[in-house]
């Protein structure tokens, strides 16, 4: 499944990057972000160039994407995978155009189709995928390819389509407090008619005290929260740490947090730092250590042809020549092939 699911996703974003690419200068500007988003795709500043969230999708989506799939996988070999009496609500922090969040929702629709032909009720879980971003620029590429992929599969998922809209940033988030004044914003709505035989204007609430508060305890409740390629150093946690604090102490029994990063002693630190913020927080490291690369699946040919079609394609708009784009080339040109990066998956889930 995974590898139809990856030609429908990867026919969804060539149709994407060929109707945004079309003129040499647009083509340049894919060129000039490679290096960037190559070496620097964690800093904010590498999204601000022109062409750099094509080129990020061009280069990375398919393959994260393909990472996150296997990272689900050892998931449910490790009897850790989140399912729900309804499904499941997944929050994907630091989405960019959404490889880890499509992967998320491809998930879990073929979990759903499994269930329908094996008839195994249980099995049945549609996801709810909610995505959190910053950068404008990934925001607006991941609504348009989440747009064309519905279109490009009749129709057959409204779900994708969630992920065209994207919570802003994660050190605003504080799923408490926003409950708190969601709440009262239901309780001191009213709605207002005129009473013709009264002749004057009545108000009433929207909203009882116990609707209100059903409704708002509903808000930003999660049994899958997904860090991909998020949490890349000790700065970014260490900024962030009263909203992963927060975020997960507010979980649920039974929620699963899903990191996906790099592997090397760089991260060692990082991930010790996590570790103790899920612990304070009652969760259980339930996979740790393991690594999975596109590198080793069936579908990496599938990554690397896909990549290799647009590659031709801008150089048919624009000839690039330039050494910082030269390992690139000599990738798609089959003269010196780049083995996918690797992801170490750690997982927690919440006793």
């Amino acid at each position: 499944m995974l590898a139809r699911r990856l030609d429908i996703l990867a026919a969804a974003l060539s149709s994407l990057l060929h109707g945004w690419i079309r003129t040499p200068e647009e083509a340049h500007d894919v060129w000039m972000a490679v290096p960037e988003v190559l070496g620097r795709c964690n800093e904010q500043a590498t999204y601000e160039r022109p062409g750099a969230a094509s080129a990020y999708a061009w280069l990375h989506l398919l393959d994260r994407y393909v990472r996150t799939w296997l990272a689900l996988e050892r998931l449910v070999q490790s009897a850790c995978l989140p399912m729900g009496r309804d499904g499941v609500r997944a929050l994907e922090v630091g989405t960019g155009p959404g490889p880890a969040a499509f992967g998320i929702h491809d998930f879990y629709a073929t979990m759903v189709r499994y269930s329908e032909v094996r008839n195994k009720p249980k099995w049945r879980q549609p996801s709810d995928v909610t995505c959190m971003e910053i950068d404008p620029s990934t925001n607006h590429f991941r609504h348009q390819l989440a747009e064309v992929l519905f279109q490009h599969t009749q129709m057959e998922s409204k779900s994708v389509l969630s992920m065209c809209s994207a919570l802003g940033d994660f050190r605003n988030f504080g799923p408490v407090q926003e409950r708190k004044r969601f709440f009262e914003i239901l309780r001191t709505a009213e709605y207002n008619y005129y009473d013709d035989a009264a002749e004057h204007w009545h108000s009433e609430p929207i909203c009882l005290p116990d609707e209100a508060n059903s409704i708002a305890q509903s808000l930003h409740r999660y049994r899958l929260l997904v860090f991909s390629n998020f949490l890349t150093t000790l700065e970014t946690v260490d900024s962030i740490e009263r909203n992963l604090f927060d975020a997960l102490h507010d979980a649920s029994p039974g929620t699963v947090v899903l990191v996906l990063g790099g592997t090397g002693s760089d991260y060692h630190e990082i991930y010790e730092y996590i570790d103790r913020l899920a612990k304070l927080s009652r969760f259980q490291l339930t996979v740790e250590g393991e690594t999975i690369s596109c590198s080793d699946s069936e579908v990496a040919y599938q990554v690397y042809d896909a990549g290799r079609e647009f590659y031709e394609s801008l150089q048919r708009l624009d000839q690039n020549n330039d050494d910082a784009t030269r390992k690139v080339r000599r990738h798609f040109e089959g003269k010196e092939r780049i083995q996918f990066p690797s992801s170490e998956i750690r997982a927690y889930r919440k006793r």
